[in-house]
């Protein structure tokens, strides 16, 4: 699971945003990371911890905002979404 940093940055890289949007920014410790403001010295906890509901909810409505097209592909581990995908069509 990526983090909130990740998740912003990413999705403005994948709408070709030159920067990232203030609002974005602000919606950060909405997510459950607030830059330069960890809960303790170890760090945010990270995995599992991003996905409550306030914050999955905060991602849906970010990417719901945007307009235009979106390269997905940025978001993909490994080899893209294709090689998610083959196997299982392999299957029918």
């Amino acid at each position: 699971m990526r983090s909130p940093v990740e998740h912003v940055v990413g999705l403005a890289y994948a709408a070709s945003l030159r920067e990232v949007p203030r609002a974005w920014i602000r919606a950060l410790p909405a997510m459950g990371q607030a830059p330069f403001n960890p809960p303790n010295v170890k760090g945010w906890e990270g995995g599992r911890a991003w996905l409550g509901d306030t914050a999955l909810l905060v991602r849906l409505n970010l990417a719901a905002g945007l307009k235009g097209p979106l390269d997905l592909f940025v978001f993909a581990e490994g080899e893209g979404l294709e090689a998610l995908v083959r196997p299982e069509a392999q299957l029918l």
